[in-house]
């Protein structure tokens, strides 16, 4: 099949003349309409530090595609930073723009009848061997399970689970950790855990990477095993905890199963009352007020997907905890998400969510709850009459927008437990 078997619909043939002008008017010559056009998708932005430095990437991109005989066509993309937008409305939009992105990709690749497409852009996503290995974000289960459902590859949330009883945590990093990112990357980053895991069987070495070779023939120069005199790469034989970090609980308060980052915590169940907040900021003006005692399970609700719109991090919750003291005595439960930094007893993506009807939105202010890491337990204390009593009261609240991206975003998008994905 010919490199260019979709662009030469736009290249070849007298009815597509006009198509030619306009591709010669960005740089294509006469022995270029045979080449296969290739999109550079570029996330440079100096609207963060995370895109800023991108652009050189983008032109060594482009270069190596022009020797390699094809022609590429670089477009943008937006993006939105969390560290930004964090305790905002902005941040409503961070989950949102992952939609964003993959829909602009999508429309300026088939718009314009590419062949093939580069993605360069600033934030990065491992797969759940990777993320359990290093002690990686809670994030890691709401991005994975779409990038599997785009591909048509079978995961499910229960699957992480599976994946967490045969991968230990090898990284000593923060939050629960002691190192941070420079010090992994000195102790052999990336590719000495993926080395790690490929010995011990659960990485698949045959996959291939974005050079052409598989992940085996690109580890083959890295060293068994982690350098000596160093703490922050652990051995397969002394790992920094057996099992993996995040796990998936299940109950009547989370059905659909939730997650929890449980290494690090020396108490590792709950069971105390709710204290019930319909938002992020009313639940962070509680805790500032310090009405927050030992033993409470924050409940912060109508915060998902559909709800919040947009499933925002609960980050300034969770370090105003963590700032009195009470990481370890106050569980916390939520239908958002958290950042990668949190640490404690916190749940996050609790689904079904409370705007759909999901049990998190029958909490009373005093109901006990239970977390429960080593169970795999998120449970509601009341009896099954009482909860079906309560879910015929409930009316669903009206949505928070009613125009624009974040209400096209509410009518579409899928339950966390799937992803929170749009298109299915």
């Amino acid at each position: 099949m010919a490199a260019n078997w979709r662009s030469k619909l736009i290249t070849q043939g007298a009815a597509r003349s006009p198509n030619r002008a306009m591709l010669r008017a960005v740089g294509f010559g006469d022995g270029d309409f045979d080449k296969p056009i290739v999109g550079v998708a570029n996330g440079h932005s100096n609207m963060n530090p995370c895109n800023a430095g991108i652009q050189p990437l983008v032109d060594r991109a482009m270069a190596a595609l022009r020797a390699e005989g094809a022609m590429p066509q670089v477009f943008g993309f937006p993006t939105v930073t969390d560290g930004i937008g964090m305790g905002t409305e902005g941040m409503k939009y961070s989950l949102v723009s992952r939609e964003v992105i993959a829909d602009a990709i999508e429309t300026a690749v088939n718009g314009q009848v590419m062949d093939g497409v580069m993605c360069i852009g600033g934030c990065d996503k491992n797969m759940p061997g990777s993320v359990m290995a290093t002690g990686g974000s809670t994030n890691a289960v709401v991005h994975y399970l779409p990038i599997a459902s785009a591909a048509e590859v079978e995961w499910s949330i229960d699957d992480f689970e599976r994946v967490r009883q045969k991968v230990p945590v090898l990284c000593n990093l923060k939050p629960s950790g002691e190192y941070v990112a420079t010090d992994f990357h000195r102790a052999g980053g990336v590719p000495q855990v993926l080395k790690i895991l490929l010995n011990h069987g659960v990485l698949h070495g045959d996959c291939l990477t974005i050079t052409g070779k598989t992940i085996a023939e690109e580890l083959a120069a890295t060293p068994d095993e982690p350098g000596r005199g160093q703490d922050v790469i652990r051995p397969w034989s002394d790992p920094m905890y057996p099992q993996g970090h995040l796990a998936i609980l299940k109950g009547n308060l989370s059905t659909e199963g939730c997650v929890a980052k449980i290494t690090g915590l020396k108490q590792r169940a709950i069971t105390g009352p709710a204290r019930v907040f319909d938002s992020e900021p009313q639940a962070l003006e509680a805790i500032l007020a310090k009405t927050i005692m030992p033993g409470d399970v924050v409940v912060i609700r109508y915060e998902g997907p559909k709800g919040g719109p947009g499933m925002q991090e609960m980050l300034a919750p969770t370090s105003a905890l963590i700032g009195q003291g009470l990481g370890e005595s106050v569980g916390l439960i939520t239908d958002g998400r958290f950042s990668g930094g949190t640490w404690g007893m916190v749940v996050g993506h609790v689904a079904p969510e409370a705007y759909v009807g999901g049990t998190i939105a029958f909490v009373r202010e005093g109901d006990s709850i239970t977390i429960d890491s080593d169970r795999r337990l998120i449970q509601l204390d009341i009896s099954n009459e009482e909860l079906q009593e309560r879910r015929a009261a409930w009316t669903q609240p009206s949505p928070r927008y009613t125009r624009g991206v974040m209400a096209k975003y509410i009518k579409l998008v899928s339950t966390a437990s799937k992803g929170a994905i749009t298109d299915g």
